[in-house]
């Protein structure tokens, strides 16, 4: 706290050239907003303190109202740091993400590549959040190629039953996780055991290569990820899951209001939530690819549980959507699917 101090020790006049010493260099690929809090944890202090110290520099001061550090950052806080470190302005503009539709709200960056992860904790231990995990459509690695994963700051200590005086026999009830430590990791999507017939008794009918990058790249792969995180197919979820799905596993509005077709456009959500989505469209999306390979056992039952649940997809939204498509896309939908699906 003792060099964050000297920052503020500014007279009145014009400010003299002072240097930052302990700012880090970004890496190209990086958010402003990872590289200021790896900047503050530096000088072992808040980012809102240390834009305040180096604001007060040249005069200024931090706006009262939140500020989005990925997004966007003061302008005069880039202008100060362009005249006391060795970066340049087009350099520190260039680690701002424009904001956009589909830019996910700060809640919502919780994204990290695995394979990224073990890098940067061999590479001095420098873990850094790229700008392009910033977007809602984003959940593989572009350097990669595999999913992202969910970043964890803390290590938690093992969540303890607490038992309920009230009843006779004691019962164990949930108690929220409480962290011991920061201890990063990156926690890997599991997709849930398929529970919808009997032949399937495993996550096995997709195995571990479910993921088809290609369905990002086409208007029906997300469409059908969009769909299915939504609420209209929480009955789908249950038959295949067995179980319910909360409120905060589909697209939803800041009221936690579940959101459907059309309202959405863009997954804003935690990755975990996109992921969750992405491998239910996968189910569609794999057998839509190729209608005329000759299913397994596994996926003949599948097959005959999603039929049997697109027939209930009658809906004006359902319809619209796929109204979008490409007369071969629906084509291939029907051929897929059935004539009830048209």
């Amino acid at each position: 706290m003792a060099a964050l101090a000297k920052l503020t020790e500014v007279p009145p006049g014009p400010s003299p050239h002072r240097w930052l010493p302990m700012i880090p260099a970004p890496y190209l690929d990086e958010s402003f907003g990872s590289w200021w809090h790896r900047a503050a944890l530096t000088y072992r202090t808040r980012e809102e303190d240390l834009a305040e110290s180096v604001l007060a520099l040249d005069h200024e001061r931090l706006p009262r109202s939140a500020v989005d550090w990925d997004t966007g950052p003061p302008e005069p806080l880039l202008t100060s740091l362009a005249g006391h470190t060795r970066l340049r302005l087009g350099e520190l503009q260039h680690l701002v993400v424009p904001r956009g539709p589909a830019t996910l709200r700060p809640a919502q960056r919780d994204a990290y590549c695995p394979r990224c992860f073990a890098e940067d904790n061999r590479r001095d231990g420098i873990l850094y959040i790229r700008r392009s995990w910033l977007d809602a459509w984003q959940i593989s690695c572009e350097r990669h190629g595999c999913l992202l994963g969910t970043l964890c700051l803390y290590e938690y200590e093992p969540e303890a039953p607490i038992f309920s005086p009230v009843c006779v026999k004691s019962s164990a009830l949930p108690r929220m996780a409480t962290p011991v430590r920061l201890n990063p990791s990156v926690k890997s999507f599991a997709p849930l055991s398929l529970k919808c017939s009997e032949t399937i008794s495993s996550q096995d009918a997709l195995s571990d290569s479910w993921w088809d990058s290609a369905m990002m790249q086409s208007m029906v792969g997300r469409d059908l990820m969009l769909f299915m995180g939504s609420s209209a197919a929480d009955l789908l979820f249950h038959r295949l899951f067995g179980i319910a799905r909360p409120w905060n596993a589909v697209w939803h509005d800041q009221g936690r209001r579940p959101l459907r077709l059309p309202q959405i456009e863009h997954p804003m959500a935690p990755v975990a939530v996109r992921l969750e989505a992405a491998y239910l469209a996968s189910l569609v999306w794999r057998y839509l690819q190729s209608p005329r390979a000759a299913p397994s056992e596994n996926w003949a039952a599948l097959l005959a549980l999603l039929r049997e649940e697109l027939q209930g997809w009658h809906s004006e939204q359902f319809t619209a959507m796929r109204c979008r498509w490409t007369r071969e896309d629906r084509l291939r939908w029907t051929e897929a699917f059935g004539q009830h699906c048209r």
